[in-house]
């Protein structure tokens, strides 16, 4: 959401912002540190932001005992813990639809836990597989009078953190924005000098509070800045910032993400990721230091750079083709990596063919070769290769494949071996 809001705001070139649209869900495939909400929201609560009381259950038998410590008269919300968003809107596999639901009583949260925890949750963001839900978060219901949004992210044009806020929010807020874009208002923030109160105040302002509350407000955004900048965080996102009935404001959702170059200062951040449901091959892949994400096709894809590995997937889908995944080996690819990402790549019952496509500039094409005549000599690899290489070493390394016996499809440049690849898949399922 926050892109299309922030195409309205600077000025990038056209064709850039085209791209960046197009994959933009995908775009963080040196993959930042994203938590679950319950954990953002305790996050946030070290820096004195507030947020809702809430438990965390990972079994429907779990609730009765937790909500005992969450003593209410106005009733509780259940959120699937996803890392996914439009969970409102989504469905599960157990016929509950949606994400997110009221319960008056324990017993009613009990029951909403039930139909949550061990099935998938599937929204406009998970694919139609959707996400398997092991936990469930409950919280206190805080009645609102008014639902507000605050994002606070880099922005790399100016090299400076930008603050973004609207007097709207909740679900809808992207396509209210997109509809009436003077509704969002940006600050670009000075590094040196932080977020000012007068500054603070002025976005309270624009969010349309009234005086009485824009302290407490300005005072809540110096603090989400301060967690912004203590945290190392690429971006947090607060939708809904709410106005509550008691004339108090409270965050309700909380999306955070972290830059990963910074894990050497927060291990007690980046600890949190053993607790999440990451997808089993891309925890796999991560041990070998390998970008891997799962996809809906059924075109395997090996490539070197994030830019790169986007232009691969956009032209196999122009030939015709469905990418499996992407699979960045990094500039850092060794001999023992390219093998476990071939070994990771057939693996996927999904793939018919596998398309290897190699920039040799930081990269041996060398070290590719010996990676995969290693990881060939290793196991049976029964699926059709297109190889595609490029720049340092590229002839040495297609006369290793050769020599060693390997059976593939030698492209000779871009297109040819993602019409090949495509081709392959053509034939495979024939």
């Amino acid at each position: 959401m926050i892109l299309r809001l922030l195409t309205e705001q600077m000025s990038f070139g056209r064709e850039i912002l085209h791209c960046a649209k197009r994959v933009f869900g995908r775009l963080t495939f040196v993959r930042p540190l994203h938590l679950h909400e319950h954990q953002n929201k305790a996050l946030l609560q070290q820096f004195g932001v507030n947020v809702e009381r809430f438990v965390v259950v990972r079994s429907p038998q779990q609730v009765l005992g937790e909500l005992e410590h969450l003593p209410t008269d106005n009733g509780y919300v259940v959120k699937a813990q996803v890392l996914a968003g439009g969970r409102m809107k989504g469905y599960f596999s157990s016929g509950l639809i949606g994400g997110v639901h009221m319960a008056s009583q324990p017993q009613e949260a009990a029951s909403y836990t039930e139909q949550m925890i061990g099935h998938h949750l599937v929204t406009k963001q998970t694919g139609e597989e959707g996400v398997f839900v092991r936990k469930v978060m409950i919280s206190e219901k805080v009645d609102s009078l008014r639902e507000t949004y605050i994002a606070i992210l880099l922005d790399r044009e100016h090299s400076c953190p930008m603050i973004m806020v609207s007097p709207t929010g909740g679900i809808d807020v992207e396509e209210t924005v997109h509809k009436h874009p003077h509704l969002m208002f940006t600050e670009r923030v000075n590094i040196t000098e932080g977020l000012t109160l007068p500054v603070a105040k002025k976005l309270a302002e624009e969010m349309q509070f009234t005086k009485e509350m824009v302290d407490e407000v300005a005072q809540q955004l110096q603090r989400l800045y301060r967690a912004f900048i203590e945290m190392d965080a690429t971006q947090i996102e607060i939708n809904p910032f709410i106005h509550t009935v008691d004339n108090k404001v409270c965050c309700v959702d909380a999306k955070l993400r972290f830059d990963d170059s910074a894990a050497f200062r927060h291990k007690e951040i980046f600890d949190l990721q053993n607790d999440l449901d990451m997808n089993p091959i891309e925890r796999e892949a991560s041990k070998y230091n390998l970008s891997y994400i799962t996809l809906s096709g059924n075109i395997g894809c090996m490539v070197n750079g994030a830019g790169l590995a986007m232009a691969t997937m956009d032209i196999i889908k122009h030939y015709g083709g469905e990418p499996a995944n992407f699979l960045d080996v990094r500039g850092t690819v060794t001999e023992s990596s390219i093998c476990e990402a071939l070994r990771i790549l057939v693996a996927d019952p999904k793939v018919r063919c596998v398309f290897i496509n190699i920039f040799g500039g930081i990269v041996n094409c060398e070290t590719v070769a010996r990676g995969l005549i290693r990881a060939m000599g290793g196991m049976p690899v029964t699926l059709p290769l297109v190889v595609r290489l490029c720049g340092t070493n590229d002839q040495l390394a297609y006369k290793l494949l050769e020599e060693a016996g390997i059976n593939f499809h030698h492209a000779f440049d871009f297109s040819d071996g993602a019409e090949k690849a495509v081709e392959c898949t053509i034939t495979s399922n024939g």
